[in-house]
């Protein structure tokens, strides 16, 4: 009886808790995604997210589970395995620093940031493809809800990451 008032005082195992509650929400939202095609992708933000906070020692399971998350996204929407990794690589390396010299618009900012995210995974997938010679890869359902996916995560991104912009 004694370790588990001891596990209500630590509040290390409640962090546990949440960070495996986490993983688990975010799997069960990707698997919603893939059924109700209605549903932001959250591709997005979480791109956004691993751009701001990549560097970041304190956020490890959160970025830990972004690349988890997006690796699932690859997976269940047919694109190719790690080509996300390849993406982001190339993208925070080269042209992360560059916009901001360029955009100080805050919506502005978070607008590019996640079209950019969406169409620059999307080439990448498509260089592949090429490359491969496969079939190319398609946006989505239909590019009307691809585009509506780009609204929601800048919106979302505009409310999350608002000091950070």
């Amino acid at each position: 009886m004694q370790t588990f008032s001891d596990m209500q005082r630590n509040s290390s195992y409640q962090r546990v808790i949440v960070k495996i509650l986490t993983a688990g929400i975010l799997v069960l939202y990707e698997a919603l995604t893939s059924a109700y095609p209605f549903l932001p992708s959250l591709f997005g933000v979480f791109f956004v997210y691993l751009l701001f906070y990549f560097d970041s020692k304190l956020r490890f399971y959160e970025i830990t589970y972004s690349f988890l998350y997006l690796t699932i996204y690859e997976l269940d929407k047919g694109f190719y395995l790690f080509s996300f990794i390849i993406f982001f690589i190339i993208y925070y390396n080269f042209v992360k620093d560059e916009i901001k010299k360029y955009i100080f618009c805050k919506g502005c900012l978070a607008f590019f940031y996640t079209l950019t995210g969406y169409l620059g995974y999307y080439l990448i997938n498509f260089i592949i493809a090429f490359i491969l010679n496969d079939p190319k890869p398609i946006l989505g359902y239909d590019n009307i809800s691809y585009f509506t996916n780009i609204f929601i995560d800048t919106f979302l991104v505009l409310l999350i990451f608002k000091k950070k912009l």
